[in-house]
């Protein structure tokens, strides 16, 4: 019987049984508001501190496994959609005002690595899928300073993915990208600040687009002449 049949003949007891056998460590300060409610929690851990904070993921088919969320600051909010599919990946969520958005139907393998800081949001929409090892950053975690002024010149800046954005092994997508819909990004790749197209290829350190006019899909299809 499937996951969603069982769903329907049980409801919230089959739910219950699953964080029973699946059990995971949830800290959650005083003062920030947490949806969890007929989620597939699979050994997570969850820890927010502050206030004012939100972590939200919609009821029904999102499962997080093996996950790790992490929210320090205050009034950010990390709101997660359905038919979500989410595995040893890590969230951090740090400082005063931060966003990390997911809309539906997303997959993420092994490794993921999302930070979140300074106020910026990550913002990811659907059906995407992410392979083993991918980083997503915002933010430098460090200073560079004009010598003669002392002042910073690397802000950090959001980071916003479309629908069905493909990202291979081990590529890393940096502070100030803005991926459009059905983008691939190649393995290893480095995408640095900037707008790309919609229906193109990003390979290369620093990335370039190398293709345009493609799409993509999870199945593997045979090729034209192939049975």
């Amino acid at each position: 019987m499937s996951k969603q049949s069982l769903v329907k003949k049980f409801g919230r007891l089959y739910y219950l049984f699953y964080r029973i056998i699946h059990p995971c460590k949830i800290s959650v300060q005083k003062g920030n508001r947490v949806e969890l409610d007929k989620v597939f929690l699979n050994h997570c851990e969850i820890r927010i501190t502050g206030s004012g904070n939100k972590l939200v993921v919609a009821p029904g088919f999102t499962r997080l496994s093996h996950c790790k969320i992490t929210v320090c600051g205050t009034d950010c909010e990390v709101v997660i959609g359905n038919y979500n599919n989410f595995h040893l990946s890590a969230f951090n969520v740090i400082g005063d005002g931060c966003r990390l958005i997911f809309g539906n139907g997303n997959t993420l393998r092994d490794n993921t690595y999302i930070e979140v800081s300074e106020g910026c949001r990550v913002v990811i929409g659907n059906d995407s899928l992410f392979a083993d090892d991918v980083q997503v950053r915002v933010s430098d975690w460090h200073s560079v300073l004009d010598k003669d002024t002392g002042k910073r010149i690397n802000p950090s800046k959001d980071v916003v993915l479309g629908d069905r954005i493909w990202i291979a092994n081990s590529a890393t997508i940096h502070k100030g990208v803005v991926l459009s819909d059905d983008t691939i990004v190649g393995a290893k790749a480095f995408v640095t600040s900037g707008t790309y197209p919609p229906n193109s290829i990003l390979a290369g350190v620093p990335a370039k687009v190398v293709k345009q006019n493609v799409c993509w899909d999870s199945e593997l299809l045979p090729m034209d002449g192939q049975q």
